[in-house]
């Protein structure tokens, strides 16, 4: 039931944390700015001197490739509009009375922890323009299409920033990623995109990256969003503004004061082209004067749409005027959900209802769990629902956007149990990674379920325009061991489980929920520790076998009143429904059956399987 990288389902690694900030990067500023430098010298003293702009090394500089030009449909940003940069929150904006601070024209977000939000559509109709960044140039394993990033194109670490790594932008593999979401920031609305990273060039990547490199990504980036009438920025990469500036509608530079450099970006403004230009005073937010005045009046950058900001990016910013707006810092009071957890789920009591046990392997982008939500709503049955972002919670302390909102609409509904997702590779995963998963499940449940009335615990880390609560209720063990042998193991493993979620204040006022999977008949002493044991996992087909049989007719009623039984790849829905019917005769506490292989897609008949199941439920309660 594990699913591996290869699946190609995987939220990636998915989700970017959610405290990820995108600060600058100390290792690549020094080089910046001594290629910066240069810069400036050389179109200074290039023309008297006979000399020429090199790119990389001796490397010539390549003369700017014609293209026809933009479609008038692109937005172009005037020089000197005034902006605001928020990569580490998500704006909160009131979709009945929609107002903003500062009111700025310009809005630069980070496109994936906005996917699932009205925020763009919000800022449009308060006329201001919305720029969507995103990462062009490295891996980052918490977004939510990480999965499709291949090894071979994977470089060199980005120093500072824990799992990002360089890729190979030449790569048709990385191409296709990049197209995809330009057209996801066109799909929402973005009015232009920021790529980060197109400067690997000037760091050691791994994977011998060069300036033309970065000219050609830029050009390809430019043709796709062109097509769909999006503008781009360059982000730094000072030393191809020459070959890029006919293409590109805008810059997005970092530092370029600190270091004494921003006349290397200015030919944008010579060409009527604006310069989004940010400084990170050492004491911000308490910024001095001094340290205002080097932000504001730094050589070069006259008619520059300065800002100043906290390293983490978030909502706090001041500007030239000694303006300072502090949107986004105070979350929402956020309230646990109204459903009773202790009452939410019918259990597995003698003569109860079966319970659907849903494998949920599907990331969450939008409307992709609205199969399971609109069945929900009308289900009379209980659902265990169990949650995978990336084999198991994922490098990241909490879940993204994505993530938070579908969850948060899951943990609404009175029906359910969520479950995470642990494998415990049939005993021989580290008891301390087990243990570290688990407690990284709860801290989901804690962050998200913070009441008003507890003022003293920490605020969620992301600000949302509706309350959110999201409940994790306990922990799935896949490759669970079945054997004798790893009864205390798992035992110990349970009791952590169960510890754990007790502590603190969360949504969830039952004891968790410990499921083990092993897939088969375990030892019956594994009943003692978990409060359910999945017996069967395999083809639909295979329940008929006379292993099932013979270890069904061992197994006492009690303990088939606490198994579960899970069959796929069903030849056809008349299978997958008398499979229902054959695991609801045997009495066992819980089923979830599905005509495809694997649990990344909802299967064609899921709908008649809920029903189906509805009905089968009825008829074990006599209704």
């Amino acid at each position: 039931m594990r699913r591996s990288m290869e699946d190609g389902d995987m939220d990636a690694v998915v989700q970017k944390p959610q405290d990820n900030q995108r600060k600058r990067r100390p290792s690549r500023l020094l080089v910046w700015a001594i290629a910066s430098t240069l810069l400036v010298l050389s179109l200074a003293l290039g023309l008297g001197l006979g000399l020429s702009l090199k790119h990389h090394g001796a490397a010539p500089a390549t003369t700017p490739r014609p293209r026809p030009p933009t479609p008038t449909a692109v937005w172009q940003p005037a020089v000197g509009a005034s902006w605001q940069i928020v990569l580490s929150q998500v704006l909160d904006i009131d979709d009945n009375n929609p107002r903003v601070e500062p009111d700025a024209e310009v809005f630069d977000i980070d496109m994936f922890l906005h996917q699932n939000s009205t925020v763009i559509e919000n800022l449009h109709k308060l006329g201001k323009k919305v720029i969507c960044y995103f990462s062009a140039g490295s891996y980052e394993p918490d977004r939510p299409d990480a999965y499709k990033f291949q090894s071979s194109d994977l470089g060199a670490d980005l120093k500072g920033w824990p799992g990002e790594r360089w890729v190979n932008i030449s790569s048709p593999s990385i191409r296709e990623i990049i197209a995809a979401r330009v057209e996801t920031a066109s799909q929402m609305g973005c009015d232009a995109i920021d790529p980060d990273n197109v400067d690997g060039y000037q760091n050691n990547n791994g994977l011998s990256l060069t300036s033309d490199d970065s000219v050609e990504l830029i050009d390809f980036i430019v043709d796709r969003a062109s097509e769909r009438k999006i503008a781009v920025g360059l982000k730094n990469a000072p030393d191809i503004i020459p070959d890029v500036i006919s293409l590109v509608q805008f810059a997005v530079n970092e530092q370029c004061a600190e270091y004494d450099v921003c006349g290397a970006t200015r030919p944008f403004i010579k060409a009527n082209k604006p310069v989004f230009h940010i400084e990170y005073p050492p004491d911000a937010p308490s910024v001095s004067k001094a340290q205002s005045d080097d932000a504001c009046t730094s050589r070069g950058s006259s008619s520059f749409s300065t800002i100043m900001k906290t390293l983490t990016l978030d909502g706090w910013a001041q500007y030239c005027d000694d303006e300072v707006v502090a949107i986004f810092t105070e979350c929402l009071s956020l309230d646990a959900t109204k459903a009773d957890p202790s009452k939410m789920f019918p259990g597995s009591s003698h003569g109860e209802a079966p319970f659907i046990l849903l494998p949920l392997y599907i990331y969450p982008s939008p409307k992709a769990w609205e199969p399971l939500l609109s069945m929900i709503a009308t289900s009379k049955s209980g659902f265990l629902v169990v949650v995978n972002p990336n084999n198991g919670p994922g490098r990241t302390p909490t879940p993204d956007n994505n993530y938070i909102a579908a969850l948060t609409a899951l943990s609404a509904a009175p029906n359910v149990k969520i479950l995470g997702y642990v494998f415990c590779d049939y005993g021989n995963r580290p008891l301390a990674d087990l243990e570290g998963d688990i407690r990284q499940y709860h801290t989901w449940t804690d962050r998200y379920c913070r009441s008003s009335t507890f003022p003293e615990q920490p605020k969620p880390l992301i600000c949302h325009s509706t309350a959110i609560a999201i409940r994790i209720d306990g922990i799935f063990f896949d490759e669970a061991p079945f054997k004798s042998q790893h009864v205390e193991l798992m035992a110990m493993i349970a009791n952590f489980t169960r510890l754990t979620f007790q502590q603190g204040r969360s949504c969830a006022g039952s004891p968790p929920t410990v499921i083990y999977n092993p897939g088969v008949f375990a030892h019956p002493s594994h009943y003692e520790s978990a409060d359910y044991i999945v017996v069967f996992e395999n083809e639909v087909g295979e329940w008929d076998s006379s292993y099932v049989e013979a270890n069904l007719a061992k197994l006492p009623e009690d303990l088939r009143r606490r198994s579960v039984a899970i069959g796929h790849s069903a030849m056809c829905v008349e299978q997958q429904l008398k499979f229902v019917d054959k695991v609801v005769t045997a009495g066992l506490a819980g089923h979830f059956a599905t005509a495809v292989p694997g649990y990344t897609e909802f299967c064609p008949n899921w709908q008649e399987y809920v029903r189906y199941a509805d009905k089968a439920g009825k008829e074990t309660l006599g209704a």
